[in-house]
């Protein structure tokens, strides 16, 4: 930094000067420290200005040059015709018969290939014979500007031989370079046109309405996943991101360093049937290369091997009094979801819905006929399909852990504020609750457990040997302890920090990672993922467009998570 007073310089300076210098060292800080190093930066830019308003020098496109710019300035501000069109989409075609798979990734200019995880990751190529797209992006370490354009960059290298080069790739990519864009299946793109800055916080923002109404795929460093609202009877969009086979290689800057922390060796897995159906998981390395999908593992010596078992499934809000038929059986029917990925751990989040005497609709007379007419309006009967489900959905060989949420304590409203004397359907049952909330209170419980209390009034055999774990309120529960301190998955996401309302962005600042549950929508936020509903997507207390899904996490005990979305009565290809 030069801290000679300007007042004292002896260098003459002037808007002409500027052009002049600027011409000879194509770089106006080249010129300053060559021709003008004692007087202050400041006094260079001013001139500079002047010299633009009297057209003695074109203005200085912001970002790294060209070494064909450096010699000849000029060319920095070439005319270019643009286009009449945005960018084309290439329509792949589905398979015609079996299953088509693909993995995306992205790759850093001058950065080393993580080698644990690439490695694994072309044995997966090989298991699943899918195919792999590298996308690559640009950001410059050792220049003020932290990016450019990767097309621009992508120019210079024709003609020349690439190991000269200021900017490029490891010849290990070139087989699978994808850097356009292509519709993979019926209503998913690939974006391979990106070239997201890896320090972006939200990777996805702004992307909402990029691509229309299909879901899309962006190559970034950090795994992202949004879901984005659909008309009423559409199917929600999703955006992902992939995660990077490079290592980490930041500006040592807040925002570069931030980065590093949520940098991960990953890339994202797609199948895509003749139907057209897709779906799409995370496969995310830990330190020593190994990777998840499923029951399939790639062990840090690059075995690999099926039926492996899984830490835990996390299925979020369940809703009994709403769940969709199809689901329940795809989940926890003979064969199901469960039996398949056997997780040591499975979580239950709003198991009661307690559609029957929500404090939502009790003043709402016209919605309490029609729950009438439905015959949706027996609190015990609607116990009573809890409990059959729990029977149903239990497993011996996993903990089975119901999560303490929202939709339980409306049961505990109803005790609190409905008068169930005036309401005879419902009087003996909820005096009898009376009575169990009154001696929980009376043993020392400062938030009694309502739904606990309420399967043991139902269903006393289920309380005791239906092999159910019922969380207290804000009691934790961590898996993968030993993976960066595990992952907190007691926790249903309603109450978040400081008395205020949970969201995935509240709870991403904690610095825990979660499991949660309550939004119903598909959400990866840095350490936060949360699943989506067993129920209906469309309730009939809902109106408008919506961003639901039947999603679930997967935890797998590595401590990486993938989400899986079920629909058209399947889960995978």
């Amino acid at each position: 930094m030069m801290t000679n007073p300007v007042n004292k310089s002896k260098t003459p300076i002037s808007p002409k000067l500027v052009a002049k210098a600027y011409k000879e060292h194509g770089s106006l800080k080249r010129a300053w420290k060559n021709k003008f190093s004692d007087i202050a930066w400041r006094r260079v830019l001013e001139n500079y200005r002047e010299a633009v308003d009297q057209g003695l020098m074109p203005i200085i496109r912001v970002g790294a040059k060209t070494s064909a710019q450096l010699k000849d300035p000029a060319k920095t501000l070439s005319h270019h015709k643009g286009s009449d069109r945005a960018m084309e989409t290439k329509v792949v075609a589905v398979p015609t018969e079996g299953v088509k798979r693909y993995l995306f990734t992205t790759a850093q200019n001058n950065t080393d290939i993580f080698m644990p995880f690439w490695k694994n990751l072309l044995v997966l190529k090989e298991h699943y014979d899918a195919e792999l797209h590298v996308a690559r992006f640009v950001y410059l370490t050792n220049s003020t500007s932290s990016s450019t354009d990767k097309q621009k960059a992508f120019e210079r290298l024709d003609g020349i031989e690439r190991e000269k080069q200021d900017i490029s790739w490891d010849l290990a990519f070139d087989p699978y370079l994808s850097d356009h864009r292509m519709e993979i299946a019926p209503g998913l793109v690939w974006c391979g046109e990106q070239n997201t800055l890896p320090t972006a916080e939200n990777p996805l923002s702004g992307f909402e309405s990029f691509t229309g109404r299909k879901s899309a795929i962006f190559p970034h460093v950090k795994l992202a996943m949004q879901s984005v609202p659909s008309a009423k009877h559409a199917p929600t969009k999703f955006n992902y991101t992939t995660g990077t086979v490079t290592k980490r290689n930041y500006i040592q800057r807040k925002a570069g360093l931030k980065a590093e922390f949520h940098h991960a060796y990953a890339a994202l897995l797609v199948e895509v049937t003749p139907t057209g159906d897709w779906f799409v998981r995370q496969v995310n390395s830990n330190s020593e290369g190994v990777i998840q999908d499923l029951d399939v593992v790639v062990d840090a010596k690059g075995k690999l091997t099926t039926g492996n078992p899984v830490e835990a499934i996390s299925w979020d809000d369940i809703h009994v009094a709403q769940m969709d038929p199809w689901v329940q059986t795809l989940s926890w029917g003979p064969g199901g979801i469960v039996d398949q990925l056997k997780p040591k751990h499975q979580f239950f989040h709003d198991v009661l819905d307690f559609r029957a005497k929500s404090h939502h609709e009790l003043k709402h007379p016209h919605r309490m006929f029609r729950r009438y007419l439905l015959g949706e309006t027996d609190v015990k009967m609607e116990m009573t399909d809890v409990c059959e489900f729990l029977r149903y959905a239990a497993r011996g060989y996993c903990k089975n852990v119901i999560v303490d949420s929202n939709h339980h304590d409306h049961l505990g409203r109803w005790l609190e504020e409905v008068d169930g004397r005036f309401d005879p359907k419902n009087a003996e049952f909820w005096a009898e609750m009376q009575g169990r909330v009154l001696g929980s209170l009376r043993a020392g419980k400062e938030n009694p457990d309502y739904l606990a209390l309420a399967v043991e009034a139902v269903d006393p055999e289920l309380f005791k040997n239906g092999g159910l774990t019922f969380l207290e309120r804000d009691e934790s529960y961590i898996v993968c302890e030993d993976a960066n301190g595990g992952i907190e998955c007691g926790t249903h996401g309603h109450a978040g920090p400081n008395g205020s309302r949970g969201s995935p962005q509240a709870f991403s600042r904690t610095g825990r990672k979660y499991n949660l549950g309550h939004y119903h929508m598909a959400t990866i936020k840095d350490g936060v993922y949360t699943g989506g509903t067993c129920g209906k997507l469309d309730p009939d207390w809902t109106a408008g467009p919506g961003a639901w899904s039947h999603s679930f996490i997967v935890t797998y005990p590595t401590g990486k998570r993938a989400i899986v979305t079920r629909w058209n009565n399947k889960w995978r290809a």
